[in-house]
């Protein structure tokens, strides 16, 4: 379909397509195996606790939202606009502003992780709000689970 008309063409960046691999051992997934053994080191857990939940082709999507909604994903990364506040949490059962931190990535947990850590880690509701004043640009990765792999609370977090 629409993905093979418009397929990135070799030494291209535009277009549908996995990033080139160079090398049998190239490493593309860093940030997701960082995230999910660190939080599963702040669990006293095996450190592929959850990235072992992952299956052998993780999902790394971007995403636009601006309703709010939680991430289905397990770990979201946002880079924010330096200069324009957008992005809001719930707290307490209200909305609140997330400060802006220059060249900082916002780390946001999603619905799979809350399900690998038995709801230890929670997956916030968020939503991205607009200014009139001016425009404010995002980018956000998001990992997940491969589409048809089961995940679930990690058998040591689990109590009998």
């Amino acid at each position: 379909g629409e993905e093979l008309k418009n397929s990135r063409a070799a030494n291209q960046v535009e277009g549908y397509g996995h990033d080139l691999i160079v090398s049998e051992r190239q490493v593309l997934d860093w940030n997701t195996r960082l995230f999910l053994r660190a939080m599963a080191k702040s669990l006293d857990l095996e450190k592929n606790s959850f990235s072992g939940q992952f299956g052998d082709n993780p999902v790394m999507q971007v995403r636009f939202n601006f309703y709010p909604h939680s991430d289905r994903s397990a770990v979201t990364v946002l880079l924010q606009d330096e200069e324009v506040e957008g992005l809001q949490i719930v707290k307490d059962e209200a909305w609140i502003t997330v400060p802006l931190i220059p060249r900082a990535l916002v780390v946001n947990l999603g619905n799979q992780m809350q399900i690998m850590s038995n709801r230890i880690f929670k997956s916030p509701l968020h939503k991205a709000v607009t200014n009139t004043d001016k425009p404010r640009i995002s980018v956000a990765l998001s990992n997940e689970a491969e589409v048809d792999k089961e995940i679930g609370p990690v058998e040591a977090l689990i109590d009998d």
